[in-house]
């Protein structure tokens, strides 16, 4: 790619090639008109070099901008995904209500979430008329609010923002009726496209099942396996969003209307209606559908660490949490071997994580980079509550690697 000049080297280059034409230098004081012009042109000359390295981001996806700033990922979106970025969607809440049988709750009431609930001083809306029986009274609410930012959970109570006739104000939630998902950020959005460009669809083979479920709103990623104890069986396992996924302290499981939504993807076209699964293929343990991941914690201890700074620990605990965040199963035929990093080990040698470089999964190695001249004893490890020195990481399973987890003594 070109590079972009600075003002100084343009503005510079152009008082050379001006001495150069005129054989002889440009004074620096007095009659320096000549050098005024060449900073005009070293000023335009930015501004196309500026001009030229937008242009060079945005002819591929992978640097391009969003539209919103002058950009093109959208269109290689809509290229290749068919879509837009995924914006959010409300939740929806089964509520319990009380009052005189007979009574109607007008549609278009809204109602607001009361300060102890999840997410206080949010609005949510009744669809449709409801009229009373009396006994078990319950009305479905919408968030006004798309995300995870007005959410609720089963408990939260709220309030009516306007008179009711022989109604309670109060209204409680007692189920949720649809999760609310985060809109899809924009890395999110170009890691989704990078999916379709670099896995060729073949009818049914591990990269289908791969690019089948990225395509619901709030799945992070999709590990599929051929089930080694069952005839014709793929599991197909799903990790969320952190923002969409059921936690804490677990991050990575998705909901329930996330896994039901990646089974009807990998069934059927959702465009289309076509369907997808190969005949005869069974999705999970008895036909379940899609899989959640497992979860298993991690915990990592320096000992003899007293030496090292409270600001030095917070970078090397930071460190480690992205460290682990970005270890997870490879897949065959979904994943390059170059990028292979599904283990997490105290030092070295490990058994598999290859090809990655040890800064990628090694705890030493990573502590010692983040914090040069970090002095500690020794380092364990605990993987699901088991002490272990390398964890390899397969079958759905992914690890979580809390910043209260990395413990100093």
């Amino acid at each position: 790619m070109v590079g972009i000049q600075t003002l100084v080297d343009l503005y510079n280059g152009v008082v050379t090639s001006m001495q150069v034409q005129f054989g002889g230098s440009l004074p620096l004081w007095g009659r320096s008109l000549l050098r005024a012009i060449a900073g005009s042109w070293a000023g335009y000359q930015k501004n196309l070099y500026l001009v030229l390295a937008n242009v060079q981001k945005n002819i591929w996806y992978d640097t391009a901008d969003p539209e919103s700033v002058g950009g093109t990922l959208e269109r290689f979106g809509r290229s290749f995904l068919d879509r837009d970025p995924y914006p959010p969607t409300e939740g929806q809440y089964t509520c319990a209500v009380s009052g005189v049988a007979g009574a109607v709750i007008k549609a278009r009431t809204t109602y607001l979430s009361d300060a102890d609930s999840l997410s206080p001083n949010y609005l949510y809306m009744l669809d449709n008329d409801y009229t009373l029986t009396g006994t078990d009274d319950v009305i479905t609410l919408r968030a006004l609010t798309g995300g995870t930012v007005a959410a609720l959970m089963v408990g939260n109570t709220l309030t009516c923002t306007k008179p009711l006739l022989n109604v309670d104000q109060a209204a409680t939630v007692t189920a949720i009726s649809v999760d609310p998902l985060d809109g899809e950020t924009i890395e999110e959005y170009r890691d989704a496209i990078g999916v379709h460009v670099r896995l060729a669809p073949q009818g049914g083979a591990t990269p289908d099942y791969r690019i089948w479920g990225r395509e619901v709103q709030g799945v992070k990623q999709i590990y599929p396996y051929t089930s080694p104890g069952g005839v014709w069986q793929v599991d197909v396992y799903v990790e969320a969003v952190v923002a969409d996924s059921v936690g804490p302290p677990y991050y990575g499981v998705p909901t329930s209307t996330i896994l039901d939504n990646v089974t009807a993807a990998l069934l059927n076209d959702p465009d289309t209606g076509i369907a997808r699964k190969p005949m005869g293929v069974v999705l999970g343990p008895l036909n379940v559908g899609a899989i959640a991941v497992t979860v298993h914690q991690v915990t990592i201890t320096f000992t003899g660490s007293t030496g090292i700074s409270t600001a030095d620990r917070t970078v090397i605990t930071n460190a480690l949490v992205q460290a682990v965040q970005n270890i997870r199963p490879y897949i065959p035929g979904c994943d390059a071997a170059e990028d292979q990093n599904d283990t997490i080990s105290v030092g070295l040698p490990a058994s598999s994580g290859s090809p990655a470089s040890p800064d990628k999964y090694v705890v030493v190695v990573i502590a010692m980079k983040a914090v040069p001249g970090a002095v500690f004893t020794g380092v364990t490890m605990t993987v699901n509550g088991s002490t272990m020195s390398a964890a390899t990481f397969d079958l759905g399973v992914i690890p979580f690697l809390r910043e209260d987890a990395v413990v100093f003594s």
